[in-house]
């Protein structure tokens, strides 16, 4: 074994259990997140925060786009919004799908 790998080894041993644990935990959950197999939360922003955010530059407001979801059932509204927003700058699924929930509630 190399002596880089040997030194961060006992760098590594050396630490007490909990902060050991914690720094596997926190690398496991990135490699996660970077693989796609765990969502990334949007920031605790709600839904008109997002829209602000990431739509506010070209939307000034969601009026124009709530006129533009067809009537029916909310579950309708939802998957109009989802195909709508899949290819429409909104950047990761949470972030849509907390977009989804806020429109399709107005």
């Amino acid at each position: 074994m190399s002596p880089i790998l040997d030194s961060r080894s006992a760098c590594i041993n050396r630490m007490p259990s909990v902060v050991r644990s914690t720094l596997i935990r926190l690398l496991l959950i990135a490699g996660l997140m970077s693989l796609g197999l765990m969502p990334v939360q949007a920031e605790t922003a709600e839904g008109p925060e997002l829209f602000d955010q990431l739509c506010g530059e070209c939307h000034r407001s969601e009026a124009r786009i709530l006129r533009k979801i067809p009537k029916g059932t909310e579950d309708e509204k939802k998957i109009w919004l989802a195909e709508l927003l899949r290819d429409h700058h909104a950047p990761d699924p949470a972030t849509r799908k907390q977009l989804i929930e806020w429109l399709s509630a107005q």
